[in-house]
């Protein structure tokens, strides 16, 4: 692999570097199909999946980091599988519930002042819900993101926010461009879980843009009018594409994930607590998750081996139970040839908590990503930025319906 040592200049590559690098390629390679594929069309349509199964879910989501210091994540939720009033529907109201009525859309982060903010638009009419398959658009209300693919096959996002928090009133405008500088990526085929005995029960997390140029403005305005901040958007950003027909947290108890951006390197890592009975009625079940990229070149489709840790915590299961993120999380990735990357994400402010069920923590920080060859010699090592995700569905009602309920009605479709 490339050497990105500040001492050493592209001249000083050695061919034994360039050897090293190809075996790499070949290696993964022979594997690659396996482990790794290229979202399809269908995969990164929007599916209307309240519209397919009860207990369907689905969200597009979005984040960036701008050079000015504005940390931002975006989603369209239809259905919003997190919305306390769905809960509460299902819970009283098993037999007729109408997941597709609780669509939402939201933007939260950390201005450039440090101020964090969060606008929750619960409020979205179903009736606004509309995908143009032909230009990949989806429509809620006053918000859209759109798709277009050039002749070389990038892709860009273009998006349209006009979102008024349900509670505070508050309002986020922005107009948002995202270009993909590395390919869309999904791993396997994207299933997190199908059930054996069910193919038609399954989660798919589909990556869409692993890292992507962003540009665009925005304005975060109170409910008086009075403009709190306005600025420019210059940075990276990232975006994916979840969907399932059954409740996350039938087969999930907890995940972390988090996506990480150096000057030369992108890493996105996951690492999924399963439940027991699903383990056990899953024809595919995924725990951990990782894409690497170094020079824009993809290394990795998967973890082949991971060492995760937290500093101070022995158990992440407990760790993610309590809602409680952690200041360091590593974890190594190793390659087919036996070269490994150790990935260690410094977590620095939380720029979203929800402690309610389920409970979820976003938090920026930073990262080091250091590339080990075979024999333990260093490769390189770089700084960057990272984004952190802890998510507990384990309290949350509308995954503790009765079995009988969810049997009988789920997936008629």
């Amino acid at each position: 692999m490339l050497n990105f040592h500040k001492t050493k200049s592209i001249q000083e590559i050695t061919l034994q570097k360039i050897t090293h690098l190809i075996c790499i390629i070949c290696l993964l390679i022979t594997s690659f199909s396996a482990i790794s594929a290229t979202p399809t069309d269908y995969d990164e349509k929007w599916h209307h999946m309240g519209e397919v199964s009860k207990y369907g879910y689905e969200w597009l989501y979005f984040d960036l980091t701008s050079d000015d210091g504005l940390q931002l994540s975006v989603a369209f939720l239809g259905p919003n599988g997190f919305d306390p009033r769905l809960t509460r529907s299902y819970l009283l109201h098993p037999k007729n519930p109408r997941p597709s009525d609780f669509v939402g859309s939201i933007a939260q982060g950390m201005l450039p002042s440090g101020k964090i903010f969060s606008i929750q638009d619960y409020g979205v009419d179903r009736k606004s819900v509309q995908f143009d398959i032909k230009n990949y658009a989806l429509t809620m209300e006053n918000s859209s993101v759109a798709r277009s693919i050039d002749a070389n096959g990038v892709k860009t996002y273009q998006l349209t926010l006009n979102q008024t928090d349900s509670v505070s009133g508050q309002n986020f405008k922005a107009n948002i461009e995202i270009v993909g500088i590395e390919k869309s990526w999904m791993h396997k085929k994207g299933y997190l879980y199908v059930n054996k005995n069910n193919p038609k029960e399954y989660h798919k997390w589909v990556v869409s843009v692993p890292r992507g140029k962003v540009t665009g403005d925005y304005q975060l305005t109170a409910l008086d009018g009075t403009i709190i901040k306005k600025g420019v958007i210059n940075g990276l950003g990232y975006h994916d594409h979840n969907y399932g027909t059954v409740p996350m947290g039938s087969t999930i108890k907890s995940w972390y994930w988090g996506r990480s951006f150096t000057k030369n390197t992108t890493v996105i890592a996951a690492k999924v607590f399963n439940k027991k009975g699903a383990i056990k009625k899953a024809e595919k079940i995924v725990e951990n998750i990782a894409y690497m990229s170094v020079g824009g070149k993809r290394i990795l489709g998967t973890i082949t081996g991971i060492e995760p840790t937290i500093s101070g915590r022995k158990d992440m299961v407990k760790a993610a139970n309590k809602m409680k993120y952690p200041k360091e999380f590593k974890f190594a990735i190793t390659l087919a040839d036996g070269s490994k990357s150790i990935i260690e994400m410094s977590n620095k402010k939380a720029t979203h908590e929800q402690k309610d069920a389920p409970g979820y923590v976003r938090v920026e920080g930073d990262i080091l990503v250091t590339h080990m060859l075979k024999g333990n010699v260093l490769d390189f090592s770089e700084k960057g930025h990272s984004l952190f995700e802890v998510m507990n569905l384990r309290k949350a009602g509308i995954y503790q319906l009765k079995k009988a309920i969810f049997d009988r009605d789920v997936l008629k479709h």
